[in-house]
């Protein structure tokens, strides 16, 4: 859960930053990347962890 969470959490800060004009939400990015990270070390969610790293998220 912990991943779906800050998933959608690196999302709405893009949105907030690109589609609102409010940068100033970027500040939590490098925080949610770092949880997400975490999460992501779980071996279930091995496929995930994988598409972002080809993706460029991680």
């Amino acid at each position: 859960m912990s991943a779906q969470r800050n998933c959608k959490l690196v999302g709405i800060w893009v949105r907030l930053m690109q589609r609102d004009g409010k940068p100033f939400y970027m500040k939590h990015m490098p925080r949610t990347f770092s949880y997400l990270e975490v999460a992501l070390q779980h071996e279930a969610l091995a496929p995930l962890r994988d598409w972002c790293i080809k993706a460029g998220i991680l």
